[in-house]
């Protein structure tokens, strides 16, 4: 595209014999938190080709109410507001520059069944934060997810602040 301010980056994956999962995620500064069974889960996100509703992120309910998630009360419990979403990103010459792409007040869908705890992004989350977005497996056998982005929604890592998870 023509967009000449944004920046070549990269999400990396982990885990590739099963469901490649974005290799650094935290809700609201929560990599972990508290399911309703008061077991400690980690906080992961993978893409979905599904046509998830804009903005393209989908989060589970557990994971919504374990990280503090404003439930939206006029659209029900299908919609809330995540304050800070952060993605562990590689930028620079070569991908060499370890950055996060931080997203501030972003609206979410909330999967009402308690199947799990995951984030699923989906087209719509691509296409709005990854201009010319490819996905796939470099031959160094890890899932990527290439594309250019907003510089200024790109921070160093030294800026995230961990939040405990707080139990139920």
């Amino acid at each position: 595209t023509a967009e000449e301010k944004l920046v070549p980056a990269a999400m990396p994956f982990v885990g590739g014999g099963g469901y490649p999962l974005v290799g650094f995620v935290s809700v609201n500064g929560q990599t972990q938190f508290f399911d309703a069974k008061k077991q400690l889960l980690p906080v992961m996100a993978g893409l979905s080709s599904s046509s998830l509703s804009k903005p393209g992120v989908m989060m589970s309910v557990g994971m919504a109410r374990g990280c503090g998630v404003e439930l939206n009360k006029e659209a029900g419990p299908t919609a809330g507001k995540v304050k800070e979403l952060r993605f562990g990103m590689q930028t620079g010459p070569g991908f060499k520059a370890q950055k996060d792409l931080v997203l501030k007040d972003v609206t979410v869908t909330i999967n009402p069944e308690e199947s799990g705890a995951f984030i699923w992004l989906g087209p719509a989350f691509v296409t709005e934060h990854f201009a010319d977005g490819v996905y796939g497996c470099g031959a160094d056998g890890t899932w990527r997810l290439h594309g250019r982005a907003k510089p200024d929604l790109l921070e160093d890592q030294k800026t995230r602040k961990p939040v405990a998870p707080k139990k139920p």
